[in-house]
């Protein structure tokens, strides 16, 4: 029956940090208790159209869904770099890229530490026991579970901050039929970790923390640049500012990820990551050239299309006629006719900036794609 301690020391080995381990009883109840948030949640159409938040939530009300007669569950945390390049210029012709997204995709590697820890504690108490490990892939509220661990809370930008440690972090859970011997319960929870900060409110350029701890997805640039697929309506791809994947602005004016303790990845130079050309992206015209590029990356998630759509509205914000060349041949020649309208509606927004030869051209690209779009 292990200790919380030796669940942190296996945590350690594999580079993570135990949030929370609490015995079945203490889990159902917080999860029972979350209905009722996530039921208000979905009723005013927050979730957008991630269709994961919009199950039944008796789905989300036990962790029987996922191992049948568990006796506990641990919460772990994996760090990501913190985004050091908010105040860094946008090169010209260029999108910026949430720190979560600026290494491999997280989720198998994640997975396969906590296999390692589920595996290192059957070798330690020499007996085996059922156990399912989940990151972001199974109908788990795993930032209430994570926060009844007394080490950190939910802020009012709806992320998990542990002091010391920030938000810039991915949960995952070992789901088993472990007994616990001692848990962390939520009698000890962290309370009013926020206080009277509202940095994070203040700072959304979007305003999607429409109340405090709550977050209107149709409104959040992360949404809208990963999540959301499809056109982006005008007012949403305006909203993109020069976020070509995801947004860390919430985070990076949070007092406990400036004042977090420095770890080895926050000295890596992540700038090739953090900024990306649109010029160069504009340019994957095939699905294998995008795999080839992005193969394991975050950027998987929505794919060759989403990311050239946001792109282009990337472009338009920017003022980038640099790249008016690209997004000519996308409005002309890709092969998705969401990036090729994106493509002219960037275009139709560039003409009013664009002076002498750049607007000559902007106007005989969009007269002859309005001509073929009529044509077809």
């Amino acid at each position: 029956m292990p200790k919380i301690n030796e669940i942190a020391e296996c945590a350690t080995e594999q580079g993570l940090s135990l949030l929370s381990f609490l015995p079945r009883q203490s889990a159902e109840h917080i999860l029972q208790k979350e209905r009722a948030y996530l039921d208000s949640y979905q009723e005013k159409g927050y979730a957008g159209q991630m269709s994961y938040l919009k199950r039944d939530s008796s789905l989300y009300g036990t962790l029987d869904t996922v191992l049948k007669d568990y006796r506990s569950v641990v919460s772990l945390a994996w760090l990501y770099p913190r985004n050091s390049y908010l105040h860094t210029p946008l090169p010209e012709g260029y999108g910026r890229v949430a720190s979560y997204a600026w290494r491999n995709d997280y989720h198998q590697p994640f997975k396969e530490k906590l296999i390692r820890i589920a595996k290192k504690l059957e070798l330690k108490f020499d007996a085996q026991f059922r156990y399912r490990c989940f990151v972001d892939a199974a109908p788990i509220l795993e930032r209430p579970l994570a926060q009844a661990g007394a080490v950190g809370r939910v802020g009012r930008n709806g992320l998990f901050i542990r002091p010391g440690l920030g938000s810039y972090m991915f949960i995952g859970e070992i789901v088993s039929d472990l007994e616990v011997d001692t848990a962390l319960t939520t009698d000890n929870v962290v309370t009013d970790l926020c206080k009277s900060c509202c940095r994070c409110c203040e700072n959304c350029p979007t305003q999607a923390l429409v109340a405090d701890y709550t977050l209107d997805a149709r409104r959040c640039i992360s949404y809208l640049s990963i999540e959301k697929r499809g056109m982006l309506a005008p007012s949403e791809s305006l909203q993109l500012g020069e976020w070509l994947w995801g947004c860390d602005i919430c985070q990076a004016c949070c007092p406990y990820n400036t004042g977090r303790r420095a770890l080895p990845e926050d000295s890596t130079d992540y700038s090739a990551q953090a900024f990306i050309s649109l010029r160069e992206t504009l340019k994957i015209r095939e699905e294998r050239e995008f795999l080839r590029l992005y193969q394991g990356s975050a950027f998987m998630r929505g794919g060759r299309q989403q990311l050239l759509r946001n792109a282009c509205c990337v472009a338009a914000n920017t003022h980038a006629l640099s790249i008016v060349d690209q997004l000519i041949t996308c409005g002309s020649e890709d092969s998705s006719a969401i990036v090729r309208q994106q493509a002219m509606l960037s275009l139709g927004q560039l003409k009013g900036e664009a002076t002498g030869i750049e607007c000559i051209k902007i106007d005989n690209a969009l007269a002859k794609l309005l001509y073929r779009t009529q044509k077809a």
